[in-house]
């Protein structure tokens, strides 16, 4: 991930080049980072895990989206989540009309490029989201998830290893098969060619 660390953005000023920008970009403590593309496998296993929550949800008061809605975290870390999960009406930072601020659930799908910011950094700032209840982090080259999940002022760690486990959300009170996860891109014996 690049950062530029030649000039302090202010947060209207990243926002006002963000909305111009070809490329998305996230900003944190005046400093804009580029944001890398994703892969074929990390593109489908979002369209998977998004379509997974979308069938569950329809008709319900919680509704996904997609890695281009922009997020604001309470220390003012602004990114774009792989999918997110809002319950009810998504609420937006004051004076804006495209910076969301209360997911209740977040998905990452990692890459080795991005592995160590968004298990570190990135989901420390996820966490003090008031109404995040779920953090999902998906491996694209293996049957690999884990849930990081808010019980009262604590946060618990479950790691779905192989395509029998199941990821459980009960805050939003979804439950998806890892193996339907990964239909057509992981098998029993390890990555599908796509």
């Amino acid at each position: 991930m690049h950062v530029s660390r030649h000039h302090y953005f202010t947060e209207e000023q990243y926002l006002r080049r963000e909305r111009e920008a070809t490329e998305r970009s996230e900003y944190f403590d005046g400093n804009i980072l580029a944001m890398a593309g994703g892969s074929l496998r990390h593109n489908r296993l979002c369209a998977s895990i998004s379509g997974a929550l979308w069938l569950r949800l329809r008709g319900r008061p919680c509704q996904p989206s997609s890695s281009d809605q922009r997020l604001m975290t309470p220390g003012r870390l602004y990114t774009y989540p792989d999918v997110a999960v809002y319950r009810g009406k998504i609420e937006l930072r004051p004076g804006t009309t495209d910076v969301a601020v209360n997911p209740t659930v977040l998905v990452e799908v990692l890459s080795d490029g991005t592995r160590e910011y968004d298990t570190g950094d990135k989901l420390a700032a996820y966490k003090t989201i008031p109404s995040l209840l779920h953090v999902v982090l998906a491996e694209p080259d293996e049957a690999l998830v884990t849930v990081v999940s808010r019980q009262g002022a604590e946060w618990v760690v479950a790691e779905l290893r192989g395509l029998d486990g199941t990821v459980e959300l009960p805050g939003i009170e979804v439950s998806i098969p890892v193996a339907e996860v990964y239909d057509g891109l992981v098998g029993p014996e390890g990555p599908l060619a796509i």
